[in-house]
């Protein structure tokens, strides 16, 4: 909601357009000669942003795509993305249940947990990593100990998935093409409702109850 509010006010009012670039460019002149130190805040922010669900690193990437265009925005979120998921996953994985417990998100930890195993399918933790937010998903794999070649490798691919989404969303944006932009929205939110959907249909409840009927 609050970034379809900003995208109307950028695209509506043209003083908000001439802040926005105005401040592109200070950023610019910011980082000139010290490039790799954007790079790396814009990296830490992602990955931050992927271990704090209140926080996103999406308003950053407008201003992204214009100082280093779409493909390197692209490959830095996915770095940002997946090091802030690692981080979880090891957290989760070393901390045990008295640390784990103290998160916002516990009850969701504990319920995907309980519903997940080790040896989950592949494919499963793929439609998984897509379907729940970054953090949550990585803090249950890691407190079921999910394998971690297949955590990585999940994670890779899904945060390379959504970091082309995010960049193709943020040039819909600056190019000023409303199709697009709703296209691409609409696409994602029916991609992740129809996964959320299959995902309980058919693991959860099955996972229940075989549990159920082992007893």
């Amino acid at each position: 909601g609050v970034l379809i509010a900003l995208t109307i006010g950028f695209w509506s009012l043209i003083s908000i357009q001439k802040s926005f670039y105005d401040a592109v460019e200070v950023i610019r002149q910011l980082i000139v000669g010290r490039e790799a130190w954007g790079v790396a805040a814009f990296i830490g922010l992602a990955a931050v942003s992927s271990i704090f669900s209140p926080f996103s690193s999406v308003p950053l990437v407008p201003p992204a795509i214009l100082i280093w265009g779409e493909t390197k925005t692209a490959l830095f979120l996915t770095i940002g993305w997946l090091a802030g998921g690692l981080l979880a996953y090891t957290f989760a994985e070393l901390a045990g249940h008295p640390l784990l417990s103290k998160l916002t998100s516990y009850r969701k930890v504990e319920y995907y947990r309980t519903h997940l195993g080790s040896k989950t399918e592949f494919w499963l933790v793929i439609l998984f990593r897509i379907a729940f937010p970054s953090e949550l998903a990585s803090y249950v794999l890691g407190a079921i100990k999910y394998p971690f070649g297949k955590y990585l490798i999940a994670t890779a691919v899904t945060e390379l998935l959504f970091a082309a989404i995010t960049v193709s969303t943020g040039e819909a944006i600056l190019s000023k093409n409303p199709l697009l932009f709703t296209a691409l929205g609409a696409g994602t939110l029916i991609m992740i409702s129809a996964i959320v959907y299959f995902f309980h249909a058919n693991h959860v409840r099955k996972n229940t109850e075989d549990k159920t009927g082992a007893r």
